[in-house]
């Protein structure tokens, strides 16, 4: 993803990867929605801004359930 400096997503999130099955269309559209919901991401710090400009973030189902 990129952000603004005023914390809010530059463009749509890009999934650069994702499953064949259903259950891998669901879980990548619910990502998408959570990013798109949290703005702005106000925990993020104005000097520290070229740091979070740019994030890949790695959205793994499998990794929910893990005990």
């Amino acid at each position: 993803i990129r952000l603004t400096p005023d914390r809010h997503l530059a463009g749509p999130p890009k999934v650069t990867s994702r499953g064949t099955s259903p259950q891998a269309q669901v879980a990548a559209e619910a990502a998408i929605r959570a990013l798109l919901q949290g703005q702005p991401f106000n925990m993020l710090r104005d000097e520290t801004y070229d740091a979070w400009k740019e994030m890949e973030i790695t959205f793994d189902p499998k990794m929910m359930f893990r005990s």
